[in-house]
């Protein structure tokens, strides 16, 4: 204290002074890297005699500026994958696409017109659904000697030469055209592929049912060849094609990331992840391993877990530091404030009450918040939360509680799945005889779904303060079609 009371601002430094500063500036860093160089300079600035013990002594006993550390890069996106739907929407087949397209078609059915061909492709508006269309036709001999007045698929024919044409070396240069052409290679090599193991398959199968080796199944009770049988920690055998079943219905449908075994008599074993690696395809088991950390982390309870606050995001890690008051978000590169969970670009330089006494920031959290919490599903009986990935939309809770993934409803026992809907319909259309809910339905679509509509009855709420909003919350939304529910 007395230190302290006698401590007086000194006159500006000159050059062996300023070299003595430095100094003592480099000799607190070794102790306190992390602390700012500007504080620990200004610190020492304030200070004649025993600046250094003082300074340390101030660093020790109280919280400090931090240096700065750099700006890591963002995170590279994932190109996405090419969507042929996508550009049809956004306008991307112009007239050099329907040029270059025509022109293949000519070299692809060289028997037939080009009045046909080009009214076939006006009307499938693509070349590889003006490939399908043409394929079918021939299949179905609508082919005849006299063109077509308007093409309609499945109805109209088309005219063949009398001649065959001769064949032009062509290569397209639009760019949608070229990553159509490239995803249908891919997709012809991949049923090529699918294909040869199906039929490999078809053969192992018969070979050992005709040798009287083939293995019962324990949950279908099949026959199956030995290389398809996968066993619990109890050695009771299965199919791999009953354990996918099992990993899409009980991980993603109902929430499990322990999967006991399915024999009937009872058995506690479990499955291996190294029996999971070989039932499962690369896809399905990361996203299982995914859901398994997930339910580690949320039943660990950890000290100084935090998570992202911000919507779609589900990152968490843990700061041990009290003293940090940023996250940093190692997902989706964004920061906020570990305490208030406000974006921390709308928070440098201001305190926590500072932050929630304005109204536009305020109104960004609320929004945020239920944005957030509309991708969450909550069990009605135990309250856990849980979010699907895959599988149906009755949802069972580890405690045994039914719940439905669209309405949020507790589902009786003796409802079940009489809860959605029975009635037959085509796939992806909604049901014109009653209202309940879709057993099966695409979660991502209902989540985006779900956020948007959250987000659009918060921002209702605080209209009056989105008026002063620097930035739109959440990311921009692609305007879709509202999908039935």
């Amino acid at each position: 204290a007395a230190a302290a009371a006698a401590a007086e601002p000194v006159d500006a430094p000159d050059g062996a002074t300023e070299a003595a500063l430095d100094a003592d500036v480099a000799n607190l860093l070794e102790s306190f890297p992390d602390a700012d160089p500007g504080y620990v300079r200004g610190e020492l600035a304030k200070h004649a005699a025993h600046r250094v013990e003082i300074v340390a002594d101030l660093l020790v006993s109280s919280s400090y500026p931090k240096k700065a550390q750099p700006k890591s890069p963002p995170l590279a996106k994932k190109p996405e994958p090419f969507n042929l739907d996508r550009a049809v929407k956004s306008g991307q087949i112009d007239l050099a696409y329907k040029v270059q397209a025509l022109n293949l078609l000519l070299n692809d059915f060289v028997m037939l017109s080009k009045t046909s061909l080009r009214a076939v492709l006006q009307a499938a508006v693509t070349y590889t659904q003006s490939k399908k269309f043409i394929v079918d036709d021939i299949k179905n001999d609508r082919v005849q000697a006299v063109e077509p007045r308007a093409y309609v698929h499945g109805t109209s024919t088309l005219k063949r030469n009398r001649t065959r044409r001769g064949v032009h070396p062509f290569a397209p240069t639009h760019e949608v055209l070229l990553q159509e052409i490239a995803a249908e290679t891919e997709e012809e090599r991949r049923q090529k592929l699918q294909s040869d193991h199906d039929l490999a398959v078809r053969l192992n199968t018969q070979q050992y049912q005709d040798e009287g080796q083939s293995i019962e199944c324990q949950c279908c009770f099949d026959e199956v060849p030995f290389e398809d049988i996968v066993q619990c920690s109890e050695t009771h055998l299965f199919c791999a094609s009953c354990l996918n079943n099992y990993v899409t219905e009980s991980a993603f449908g109902s929430g499990k990331a322990t999967l006991t075994c399915m024999a009937s008599e009872g058995c506690t074993g479990v499955f291996t992840k190294d029996i999971l690696r070989k039932a499962l395809d690369k896809d399905k088991f990361e996203l299982f391993e995914k859901r398994v950390m997930e339910e580690d982390v949320m039943l660990a309870d950890l000290p100084g877990l935090v998570r992202c606050p911000f919507p779609g995001c589900n990152f968490a890690m843990i700061m041990d530091d009290d003293n940090d008051k940023v996250f940093k978000c190692g997902a989706c590169n964004k920061s906020s404030c570990r305490k208030c969970k406000v974006d921390w670009e709308d928070h440098f330089g201001l305190s926590c009450k500072e932050v929630e006494s304005r109204d536009t920031t305020a109104a960004r959290r609320k929004i945020e918040e239920r944005m957030t919490d509309a991708m969450k599903r909550s069990c009605p009986a135990c309250g856990v939360s849980f979010h699907k990935e895959e599988g149906c939309n009755k949802m069972t809770c580890r405690c045994g509680a039914l719940m439905c993934y669209i309405c949020r409803e507790a589902i009786p026992a003796k409802i079940g799945y009489k809860h959605f809907c029975q009635h037959p319909r085509q796939p992806g259309q909604p049901c014109t005889a009653c209202k309940a809910c879709s057993l099966w339905t695409n979660s991502k679509e209902d989540d985006a779904l779900a956020v948007k509509e959250a987000k659009a009855a918060a921002e209702k709420e605080e209209a009056e303060a989105l008026k002063y909003l620097k930035h739109p919350v959440g990311p921009p939304e692609e305007s879709k079609a509202k999908r039935p529910r």
